[in-house]
């Protein structure tokens, strides 16, 4: 769960970052796939809703975490002259790094964690992008 800053259509946008994630991983690698949920809104007031889904694959050097993955999603923004909403079908990539604040488990492979993303979106007609600051918890 995080915060997210980005710009979509050249406007500035402010979003509360939900993360689920299901994979598995070794001492030096992780592989696993993620369903994101950014809500929130722009700085016009207008709410933005981006829902994605993705693959994803970490390097893993003792607490710390390099990664990179894909996703496919569907992003809405709420349009200011009438109560609906524009959407737009999206594909995006992100690159991460994760730091380890608590390990805990048999091979310290469980860990409260601090991560930092970017993620880039591209769809008809524009693209946006986020940076992420995010608090998680794996186990």
């Amino acid at each position: 769960m995080g915060l997210s800053i980005g710009r979509v259509f050249d406007i500035a946008e402010r979003q509360g970052d939900f993360r689920l994630s299901l994979g598995a991983h070794s001492k030096h690698v992780a592989l696993y796939g993620f369903a994101d949920l950014l809500y929130g809104d722009t700085t016009a007031g207008l709410r933005v809703v981006d829902v994605s889904a993705g693959i994803g694959m970490d390097g893993r050097i003792s607490r710390f975490r390099v990664g990179a993955g894909l996703f496919l999603g569907n992003l809405r923004i709420q349009r200011a002259t009438f109560d609906a909403h524009s959407q737009a079908y999206t594909v995006g990539a992100l690159i991460h790094t994760s730091a380890d604040l608590y390990a805990f488990g048999p091979h310290g492979d469980h860990a409260v964690y601090a991560d930092v993303a970017a993620r880039g979106e591209g769809f008809i007609g524009g693209t946006t992008g986020q940076l992420v600051l995010s608090l998680g918890f794996r186990y």
